[in-house]
């Protein structure tokens, strides 16, 4: 290996020294050098290559690595106190003569959390990175780590907000991690959504343990550290009493940025007299008892929060779980943390694929090719690709509707709508992926394995196995440069064009290997999105939805066919009036039926014109009678409706208090003639009258 030519980003081997990576993009000469951090390409330890610094806190420093001798890339945690430490003359880290000894302190706690994560974590390494290596070098201390791929929470949360069930998801085994460390008598101390890293699978992992400490008094370490919104007030006093509330408080206040997508209220602010807002206040729709739990666990006082986080955990739920009893020792295994890295490249050599520098654009580098026997399953280099039919090229698989929901079935695209239909390569099991849709990060899979199966999305696997996937060599084009793959299962099934069909929206499903029928050969082609192509909009279940523009039928999800409509006759109401009829019932004559949605820019707010009563007509909430009327449209905030998806094509409207419209059943059962009716989602009886479908509406004559 030419160690000139490695890319400080991804490690890998280029094909030249300088220029652009072609698996990642990154070009060295670009690189600032964080202040303090080591130099790209210092070795360490005699084995490893360091790269460019991932990440920098207030107990340590993290780098991307390379292990020279067995060709991995890892990341290495450097300890480096920043109160305290700076770099000298090379690479040492050095220490005013009054902090030596606190420094020392730390480096002991240091390595000894390295050799017990060392010892235990293949025995018990549930939520815990694999520590491979820890030494002492550059008068400081070294833990190297598996390189695993991830963003920070507060990274994924700024895309969007979860509801409060995938909140409790997500944050299960974080609490899990936590309850491990506390039973060690340690606390982490540092909880936030910048040291949460959701991994590609959707599961999260708690890093940077480099702040933790023993439970006790503050003054028993002199640094103290804290992150505005997520540090309880004992932890800012000198001599203040931490304990596992510390880190409940912090886990609290983490799950309130998940629901709200707003950093709470610092505690020094709240102690001071400023009201922490409830997630309610903020449409999170969560039930009375999980709010309330939310609320204890962020209490200023220690003594009015729940002492520790599996009665926090068992207050948020319904079903109340039993404590988790771990031994100490395998307990201590997650005490020095994980670091979880940012990019989808990683390990022991390049694979066999070919880089488009941009879609449509002939191939601009290629990469050492593995000799590869036809029928020989591939070792592929996880991170973004594109599939293109080796029959016809223009085509590919992808699954650009149903915005991520379960059920969306993979079918055949142009090549020009790559952009909205990549996949992620990942999970790596032997020689056994994982693929997942990169727009929704939806697992690709079947819910039974048998031929002819519709290969769909699911935001969760079904537990079959299915969406486990082998890529075997199908050879080599020499004109194109790549190798060719089938995408094939467990049991043998490859994916494939329905019926070797090569047309637009055919459906892609499980098929019987046919050596011959170069349709289901594909190639595999790593793909970055490209800048000039539009983004495609994902919405998941609570989002406002800003891009619907237009004339829409509005019908109810409850069958599909009962629509609204206006009534304007004198001998029922008094002025036009919004009800629901049966769509069969309605021809393109009346035109009651048909809305015009226009975004008014302020707030994602749309007002909802009745073309029946011309342009300047619109629906506006009426406070007294909570029913929907056609007013001249005015700067009226009751004027001002929201939509929220609920899934592919279902969204909920809003007023401008957020209550929902909706309608109510007859005692037989039709709503026909029944007005719309704006109520507090709390009152819902069956949340299916409230659901909207948007459907494009029949033709004018």
């Amino acid at each position: 290996m030419d160690f000139r030519r490695i890319c400080i980003n991804c490690m890998h081997e280029k094909p030249g020294e300088g220029g652009t990576c072609p698996y990642c993009e990154f070009r060295n000469e670009d690189y600032i050098p964080v202040e303090n951090g080591l130099i790209p390409m210092t070795p360490l330890n005699g084995k490893y290559i360091i790269g460019r610094t991932l990440g920098a806190g207030g107990f340590g420093r993290t780098y991307i690595a390379l292990d020279a001798t067995l060709q991995v890339v890892v990341a290495i945690k450097e300890l480096f106190i920043r109160n305290i430490c700076y770099r000298g003359a090379r690479t040492n880290v050095c220490v005013k003569k009054e902090d030596q000894k606190l420094f020392e302190e730390n480096k002991k706690l240091f390595l000894n959390e390295a050799r017990i994560l060392a010892m235990f974590n293949e025995k018990d390494n549930e939520g815990i990175v694999n520590v491979k290596d820890f030494f002492e070098e550059n008068n400081t201390a070294y833990i190297v780590m598996e390189y695993l791929n991830g963003e920070t929470l507060k990274a994924y949360i700024s895309k969007s907000r979860l509801n409060a069930e995938q909140t409790m998801k997500l944050f299960d085994p974080v609490r899990h991690a936590l309850t491990k460390v506390h039973q060690y008598n340690v606390v982490h101390l540092d909880v936030s959504p910048d040291n949460i890293m959701v991994l590609r699978d959707g599961s999260a992992k708690l890093m940077d343990f480099g702040g933790a400490k023993k439970m006790g008094a503050n003054g028993e370490n002199g640094q103290i550290s804290f992150k505005k919104g997520y540090t309880p007030i004992e932890q800012r006093d000198v001599n203040g009493m931490i304990g596992p509330w510390t880190d409940v408080y912090a886990l609290a206040a983490s799950m309130y940025y998940c629901l709200t997508g707003e950093r709470p209220v610092d505690a020094a602010a709240r102690q001071s007299g400023t009201v922490l807002t409830k997630p309610s206040a903020f449409g999170v729709k969560m039930s009375k008892e999980q709010e309330n739990a939310l609320l204890k666990a962020m209490e200023i006082n220690p003594a009015n929060r729940f002492q520790t986080v599996e009665d926090f955990w068992n207050a948020m739920n319904v079903k109340k779980r039993k404590s988790i009893v771990i031994p100490a020792v395998a307990a201590a295994a997650v005490v020095c943390g994980a670091f979880i890295a940012f990019l989808a490249f990683g390990r022991e050599k390049p694979g066999p694929v070919v880089t488009d520098s941009k879609p449509g654009t002939a191939s601009t580098a290629s990469v050492e090719k593995t000799a590869y026997k036809i029928g020989d399953p591939m070792e592929v280099e996880p991170g973004t690709y594109i599939f293109r039919n080796a029959e016809n090229y223009d085509l590919i698989f992808g699954v650009d509707s149903g915005f991520g929901d379960d059920g969306t079935a993979v079918k055949l695209k142009k090549y020009e709508e790559a952009n909205k239909n990549r996949f992620f390569v990942t999970d790596k099991n032997g020689e056994v992926y994982k693929l997942r849709a990169a727009h929704t990060n939806s697992l690709i899979e079947t819910d039974s394995e048998e031929a002819g199966q519709t290969i769909r999305q699911f935001s969760q696997g079904h537990g079959l196995g299915t969406e486990q996937w082998t890529f075997i060599f199908c050879g080599h084009d020499e004109q194109k440069n790549r190798d060719k793959v089938i995408l094939k299962t467990a049991s043998g099934l490859v994916l494939a064009p329905k019926d070797g069909a090569l047309e637009e929206g055919t459906e892609a499903v499980l098929a019987e290997y046919d050596a011959s029928d170069e349709s289901q050969q594909w190639y595999m082609i790593w793909n970055k999105k490209d800048a000039s192509e539009k983004d495609v909009i994902v919405y998941h279940e609570g989002d406002l939805v800003g891009d619907i523009e237009g004339a829409f039928n509005v019908s109810s999800s409850l069958d599909g066919m009962t629509s609204v409509c206006i009534n304007d006759d004198p001998q029922f109401y008094k002025e036009p009036t919004a009800v629901v009829y049966k769509s069969e019932w309605l021809t393109d004559a009346d035109g009651s039926f048909i809305f015009r949605f226009e975004p008014t820019g302020s707030e994602t707010r749309y007002r909802i014109y009745c073309d029946k009563e011309g342009t300047d007509m619109c629906l506006e909430f009426d406070e007294a009678t909570k029913q929907l009327f056609v007013r001249k449209a005015s700067d009226s905030t009751n004027q001002l409706f929201r939509i929220v998806y609920v899934s592919y094509n279902r969204y909920l409207l809003q007023a401008y208090n957020e209550d929902v419209v909706g309608f109510d059943l007859k005692e037989d059962g039709s709503a026909d003639g029944n007005p719309l009716l704006v109520r507090n989602y709390s009152e819902l009886k069956d949340s299916r009258l409230e659901s909207w479908l948007l459907l494009t509406p029949h033709k004018q004559k």
